[in-house]
């Protein structure tokens, strides 16, 4: 049974439940990560992987508000399936035809994926740096 579909150039965020892989950016583990762990304190990240775990963690609570808002306007949201045992019951086709469509059956870890992510941690610590 595939749970998500993955389309190129695109990646779900996610938190330390995933392995960081291709289509899937996870947090730094053993990093400080959640919000109310950076709302606590006022000192700035020390390097770019605790800015790169902030940022993450905002942009994952941004996302989780905004479904919250979508939920409580449109009744039917509040009926979706997010059990995956739920979701076996569904069945899920490719409707379109798209070679940019691809379901996901499992997460492997990525050590181009790991690259990329640490390469954009990088630079967002950078452009972060730069700009205080």
């Amino acid at each position: 049974m595939n749970f998500f579909i993955h389309v190129t150039r695109n990646y779900y965020l996610c938190d330390f439940g995933y392995t960081n892989g291709d289509g899937f950016l996870a947090p730094y583990r053993g990093v400080r990560y959640h919000m109310q762990e950076w709302n606590s304190c006022r000192v700035p990240p020390a390097n770019e992987y605790e800015f790169f775990d902030k940022t993450n963690a905002k942009a994952r609570n941004v996302i989780e508000r905004s479904f919250g808002i979508l939920k409580v306007r449109w009744a039917i949201l509040r009926k979706m399936p997010i059990d995956p045992l739920e979701a076996e019951s569904l069945e899920i086709d490719n409707p379109t035809n798209d070679p940019d469509v691809a379901y996901i059956e499992q997460v492997e870890p990525s050590y181009q994926w790991t690259n990329w992510r640490d390469n954009l941690a990088r630079a967002m610590f950078q452009e972060w740096r730069d700009n205080h």
